[in-house]
């Protein structure tokens, strides 16, 4: 006998992972979970009562696994014995029930679907699980309704009434199985299960509604979870649906030290859309919503965690997020202390479509600052009750160091008004290190950058590599020699009356390269997602932390109409043209394929080189084929174009389609010679060979 692997354990969904919907497990599967329990602690957790999980699972269930949590966990079993049971009437009392029961039964009673059947309302020990069918319905009934819920959204709609009309009974609203939805007190989700594993260091759970708003959610994304989904076998006689997802984590430059994880971050990003995505049709919001959290809950992405802190240290941010077939829009800025921006855009755009805003008022499509976080919380999106606490897992230590580095940078720039070209000591003359501080002049020496004044005509005694760093972003100019003087870009210069400005010199006895990597990553603005499922639907999310030390209270393009995203299925005259595409950087607008990713990007390019601000831009763009006609006369998606167009040193991008095995994800590094040349890259992927 194999010895069992200490600390871990295997923790399993039921329905839909271990069994079919409904269904008895299969032998196959017995003998599975048998071996299993050789070599690892097993258990099962579960949202219905264990008079249900038994007829799954067999009547010996509790003595089959080490763990069997009923009801998500407030029926508790460990080797057998029952080691906990939880009441939802204690906690919610009988006039709030009431309360909620007969509204759910009047909206039922009002709910024009194919059929209804019996047993609309189960209460359970601890939960309430409704059904707008009726839990009576047949097998076949039951099937029927899962693919009629798919394309009419019965159940998601009825949960964000629900949500809405009982938000102050903290409630939490799970959509599993087949034909209902589970409802009970927030906090007794899954997650409640794991407060009786606290022995175990390593905990995998495997579960298939993992995606937001599944039951499995939000153990999948627990901290202590390490999480898996179970992509279902539709069997040969069924088609498998398709799908396309591509990612970007922003242009810039991303150091070679940061290039495994930002590819872990796309490649989870890819995956966890695809799951949601092959649920079945009309899920890109839900899709691009999951996906782009993945990528906010990493620190390497400059969004939710890990993003840039603005002037007073704070981090707040902007997200952003667009369905191509009903062109509906939502937006959150500048909104502090939320860990997912994300989230209270896609809840945005979920009401606008549902139009659930009670006594008739217009659902709102754009929210700001403090009024989004309190939005939010109204939603039951933000679970930190303060600023501060949110920002003990939003700040790391990378951005408040960063932050702490750039501020007094810019304090040291404010306060001084001399000149000086002597090192500040003998350490930083070893270390060749210059700092250069101007006062006001009336030459013509001076050009804005960034809408700083960078002095242009230094004269040093050697060759020199010249980086300078306004407010903490680096910028490399080209290498000089003796005597001479250079210029950015080919810039003409501009006469400035006065400024107050830092210059960091770095020199070499040799001249450099002025594409050399630097240690850190400088990253511009915005991540994004565009997904287009089986049938063509589009849909398109972007998500900022926005620029380094901007004031507090700026909402970035990430947040704008029309610039961080933008999706669409038809062209301005009503014909087929399904195209979705993500932006970042300066000059973030619309944009058509490969060809159109260039000519934009050369015009603000172009506009940049005017201005004398900065020019790193990416342009992400997915344009799927018109889908064709399938089995049954149903559209299905046949083939995808990507292309992506950068202005930067690397641009992050990952995608990932129902014909690869895996997503494939490139961190691309600009080839061009020039810092305003332009770099670009197209694919055409084949969605036909579902093999």
């Amino acid at each position: 006998m194999a010895t069992k692997m200490p600390g871990v354990i295997a923790l399993f969904d039921v329905d839909g992972t271990l069994t079919a919907p409904r269904k008895e497990v299969t032998p196959e599967m017995l003998k599975f979970m048998k071996d299993l329990r050789e070599v690892v602690t097993i258990g099962v957790v579960g949202g219905s009562d264990l008079v249900k999980i038994s007829e799954q699972l067999g009547k010996s269930v509790i003595n089959d696994y080490d763990y069997v949590f009923a009801e998500n966990g407030l029926v508790a079993f460990k080797a057998g014995a029952e080691v906990a049971i939880l009441s939802l009437k204690q906690h919610l009392g009988d006039d709030k029930l009431k309360e909620f029961i007969n509204f759910t039964l009047k909206y039922i009673a009002e709910l024009d679907i194919p059929i209804k059947r019996g047993t609309f309302i189960e209460f359970r020990n601890g939960m309430i699980n409704v059904s707008p069918i009726g839990r009576n319905c047949s097998q076949e009934e039951r099937d029927e309704f899962e693919k009629y819920d798919k394309v009419h959204k019965i159940r998601s709609t009825m949960v964000s009434i629900l949500r809405e009309k009982f938000g102050h009974f903290n409630l939490t609203f799970s959509i599993g199985g087949q034909i209902s939805f589970d409802v009970f007190p927030r906090g007794w989700d899954k997650t409640y299960c794991l407060r009786y594993l606290e022995d175990f260091t390593e905990i995998h759970f495997f579960g298939d509604k993992t995606f937001e708003g599944g039951n499995d959610h939000e153990i999948f994304e627990s901290e202590r979870t390490v999480g898996h989904t179970e992509m279902k076998d539709r069997g040969k006689e069924e088609e498998k649906d398709r799908f396309f997802v591509a990612v970007h984590v922003g242009a810039g430059y991303h150091s070679p030290a940061n290039e495994k994880p930002l590819r872990s971050a796309m490649n989870r990003a890819c995956f966890t859309a695809a799951s949601l995505l092959l649920q079945g049709s009309d899920r890109c919001v839900d899709a691009v919503e999951a996906a782009i959290k993945v990528l906010e809950d990493d620190p390497c992405t400059n969004a939710g965690r890990g993003s840039n802190l603005t002037e007073d240290g704070h981090v707040e941010c902007d997200a952003s997020i667009m369905d191509g077939d009903s062109g509906a829009f939502a937006a959150v800025g500048a909104v502090p202390g939320v860990r997912n921006p994300i989230k209270i855009a896609a809840t945005l755009i979920k009401e606008q479509k549902t139009g659930s805003s009670l006594l008739g008022r217009i659902p709102p499509s754009f929210l700001v600052g403090e009024g989004a976080r309190k939005w939010a919380q109204s939603k039951g999106i933000c679970s930190e009750r303060t600023i501060e606490d949110a920002e003990k897992w939003l700040v790391t230590p990378r951005t408040k160091a960063q932050w702490q580095k750039y501020r007094a940078m810019l304090d040291d720039a404010k306060t001084q008004n001399s000149f000086s070209m002597e090192p500040s000591s003998s350490r930083d003359h070893e270390n060749g290190l210059l700092s250069a501080r101007f006062f006001q002049s009336d030459s013509s020496e001076f050009v804005p950058v960034m809408g700083l004044i960078f002095c242009l005509c230094l004269k040093l005694d050697t060759p020199t590599r010249i980086s300078v760093r306004p407010n903490g972003m680096l910028y490399k100019l080209a290498s000089t020699h003796q005597g001479t003087a250079y210029s950015i870009k080919s810039m003409s210069f501009d006469k400035v009356k006065k400024f107050n400005m830092a210059l960091v010199i770095r020199w070499s006895p040799v001249i450099e390269s002025t594409t050399e990597a630097v240690e850190e990553d400088l990253i511009m603005d915005t991540i994004g997602v565009v997904c287009v499922d089986n049938a063509g639907h589009i849909a398109s999310g972007a998500s900022s932390g926005g620029i380094a030390m901007k004031v507090s209270g700026r909402v970035g393009l990430a947040g704008t109409y029309g610039s961080g995203c933008w999706a669409s299925s038809r062209g301005p005259f009503g014909t087929p043209f399904i195209v979705g595409c993500c932006t970042t950087g300066a000059g973030e607008s619309q944009a058509g394929p490969a060809s159109a990713c260039i000519k934009v990007l050369r015009s603000v390019v172009q506009a940049c080189n005017q201005q004398g601000t900065d020019g790193s831009a990416g342009i992400l763009v997915v344009q799927p084929d018109a889908p064709c006609e399938g089995p049954g006369n149903v559209p299905k998606l046949k083939a995808v174009e990507i292309a992506a167009g950068f202005s930067s040193q690397s641009f992050g991008v990952g995608y990932y389609g129902s014909s690869m095995k895996r997503p494939k994800v490139t961190i691309f590094r600009n080839k061009q010679k020039s810092p305003s040349d332009i770099d670009h890259f197209e694919a055409k992927i084949d969605l036909t060979d579902d093999s």
